[in-house]
């Protein structure tokens, strides 16, 4: 299986191997940040970035570690599908990963997805000579800029060189793409010649060889024509032709693969078809329609929290989804494991108001456990992606909460001991919202107490996505210290993943400036 699609090349599906997914929206709409956490074990990673099934963007990411993408988002609908997609480090130009972002949107769906490859019609170069000993071709495999030569000029159209050579009775057809080899086929005699490819170029094809009216053994050129663009048709009702097309997708000169996103759909059966549209504006006139079925995905349950027990005897809580007849999925993971996407740890049927589900005993204290829940309805499970994660001491007993890991932008150090300390804190993804900054300081080789802090401040209003707050301490004497900062909820439960600095405070008078040399001058 190749990377992106549901069984992945590392050991389990995508969704297995990523904690956290979430997107955060920029004042003013129409960007925004996606903020996802890849699990540790799996190495460095290159996942794709999926907006509406079209790829957006690439990004390199260290085993383990935090990614922020920002996003433009498309200006056409009020709501957007994100897909996240593991790349690897895959190299291999035949593999198109777009197919597999569009098949996993397909388990959500609420539009369609679409993806084909253009037809490549065989033009002979009128008045070729040996045009008439050659005739009836048929051709795959044909790439683009990739197994065939450009034509100057024409993005549409590409070119190879057809040779023809007689011995006898044998008859040899070989195909190049400049001076490369990319197919070549032999018969005796006339008739149909089988052409395979050479060289790994990909191309096979067929041709009659028709020797009658005099032998000819050459060489003519054959133009293969790309259509110019193509129009999607779809409708719950029969499609009659002609008609307009709901889509059209324009060749972008270099593709041999398209792909097309309907906007939402009601729920229904579709009736689709994708016409070919020449670069001289002929439309293909044989149409096979396909069909397929667009199912609402239901509303995702909301509120996902913590309600009470302790490892043993976990109770969750969420609100019930909005669609009528739903019932739910709830996936967990054992302690500081990614969740197990591929089987649901229990379910529950459908009610209203909140709804509670304990999860099973668990061991391995202290840790982490993360749950997602999600509605189903008519056999369709709608894919949020809103992550509960709840955190056990070494006694299985429930720590509430944390907010996020603020950073330490500046510190200065001033005459008498004065330590001031700014520090940011990023409110994407959080799982507490921050009340209060806390500050710590201890000589160097002595430990943090993360018990006593020497000042706490109130974050900052927060704008855009960001809080400030700015702590100060005196030291008692001079010499180096270690500094540390921690966020604090209104519940008084801290980050987890302390920023420290090592700083050095003195009261020692700088040295005499030595050399100095004082001289007239001229204004």
């Amino acid at each position: 299986m190749r990377p992106g699609m549901r069984t992945t090349s590392l050991p389990g599906a995508l969704d297995e191997c990523v904690l956290e997914f979430s997107f955060s929206a920029l004042p003013g709409g129409g960007s925004g940040v996606l903020a996802f956490q890849p699990a540790a074990g799996y190495g460095n990673r290159v996942y794709g970035v999926y907006v509406n099934g079209r790829r957006a963007t690439a990004v390199c990411v260290d085993e383990g570690q935090p990614a922020r993408v920002p996003l433009v988002l498309p200006p056409e609908r009020g709501s957007v599908a994100l897909l996240l997609e593991d790349f690897g480090d895959w190299a291999d130009d035949s593999y198109d990963p777009d197919d597999g972002a569009l098949n996993f949107e397909g388990l959500s769906a609420d539009r369609l997805s679409l993806s084909w490859n253009a037809g490549v019609e065989i033009v002979p170069r009128a008045g070729a000579a040996g045009l008439a000993q050659l005739n009836g071709w048929t051709m795959d495999g044909v790439k683009r800029f990739s197994n065939c030569l450009p034509l100057a000029g024409r993005s549409t159209r590409a070119q190879l060189e057809a040779r023809l050579e007689i011995a006898g009775a044998q008859r040899t057809v070989s195909l190049y793409a400049g001076n490369i080899l990319v197919a070549q086929g032999a018969r005796t005699g006339d008739g149909v010649v089988s052409i395979p490819a050479r060289n790994a170029s990909g191309i096979t094809a067929s041709v009659a060889v028709i020797a009658t009216g005099g032998i000819f053994a050459g060489e003519y050129k054959l133009e293969l024509r790309y259509p110019r663009s193509h129009e999607i048709h779809y409708s719950l009702s029969a499609l009659s032709f002609p008609r307009t097309a709901e889509l059209s997708i324009s060749d972008d000169g270099r593709s041999n693969r398209y792909h097309a996103v309907t906007p939402n759909l009601a729920p229904g059966l579709y009736n689709v078809a994708i016409v070919s549209v020449s670069d001289t504006g002929v439309k293909r006139s044989t149409i096979a329609p396909q069909s397929a079925t667009v199912a609402a995905p239901p509303a995702a349950p909301a509120a996902l929290a913590y309600d009470s027990g302790s490892a043993a005897a976990t109770v969750i809580r969420f609100d019930a989804s909005s669609t009528p007849g739903a019932t739910y999925r709830i996936y967990g993971s054992a302690l500081g494991t990614p969740i197990d996407m591929q089987t649901s740890a229990a379910t529950h049927a459908a009610g209203s108001g909140t709804l509670f589900q304990a999860l099973a005993p668990s061991a391995g204290y202290p840790g982490i456990r993360r749950v997602i829940v999600r509605a189903l309805n008519g056999g369709v499970e709608e894919q949020n992606a809103s992550i509960l994660e709840i955190e056990y001491d070494s006694s299985g007993i429930v720590i509430g909460a944390r907010p996020n890991v603020p950073r330490i932008r500046r510190i200065d150090v001033s005459a008498g001991g004065q330590i001031t300390v700014q520090a940011v804190y990023f409110s994407a993804s959080q799982s507490a919202a921050p009340q209060t900054a806390q500050l710590f300081i201890a000589p160097d080789g002595t430990p943090l107490d993360y018990t006593s802090p020497v000042d706490t401040q109130a974050w900052s209003e927060e704008v855009g996505g960001i809080r400030v707050a700015t702590l100060s301490t005196t030291t008692p004497s001079g010499g180096f210290f270690t500094i540390a900062v921690r966020a604090r909820s209104v519940a008084g439960v801290q980050d987890n993943g302390t920023a420290t600095e090592r700083v050095h405070a003195s009261a020692v008078e700088p040295p005499t400036p030595s050399n100095a040399e004082v001289i007239p001058a001229r204004a």
